[in-house]
């Protein structure tokens, strides 16, 4: 029996003594979180980080350190994605079986959590964001005139 001050639900049994001392009331780490590489908590929500850039880097909840995922990392993961999910289309319909096509669609999904689950990323200063979004606006601005002059 629990004989310290606790709450009147664990008392009843040891193991609920356990569990109120060592998890209950404790905050949960959530996993669609990622860790910030300045400060080493998870501050980065999973949405800042798909969307994260040089140009636009996610900012850390706890630190408000910018950083961002590299273009090339962003690129793979979304042509394994689409070419997954096309492969498998087209391998459903050539074969006449949807469960081909749900495969497809299922291997797309998963890998696609599973590899921006696992993606890195890498500090920036605000100096070199700012930056590159000059240098991005100055490419699109390039690529504008030479459409309509070139």
């Amino acid at each position: 029996m629990c004989h310290a001050p606790r709450c009147s639900w664990c008392r009843a049994a040891p193991v609920y003594c356990h569990y109120h001392d060592h998890e209950w009331g404790f905050p949960v780490v959530c996993p669609m979180t990622h860790v910030c590489p300045h400060c080493q908590k998870r501050g980065v929500s999973n949405a800042a980080l798909r969307w994260s850039t040089r140009e636009g880097p996610a900012q850390c909840g706890y630190c408000a350190g910018l950083s961002h995922v590299l273009a090339s990392t962003s690129s793979a993961i979304g042509v394994f994605t689409w070419m997954t999910l096309i492969g498998g289309l087209v391998l459903g319909l050539v074969l006449s079986s949807v469960a081909v096509a749900v495969a497809g669609f299922l291997v797309a999904g998963f890998g696609n959590v599973w590899m921006w689950r696992r993606c890195e990323l890498f500090p920036t200063e605000r100096k070199a964001a700012r930056t590159a979004q000059r240098v991005g606006w100055a490419a699109a601005l390039f690529a504008v005139v030479m459409a309509l002059f070139g």
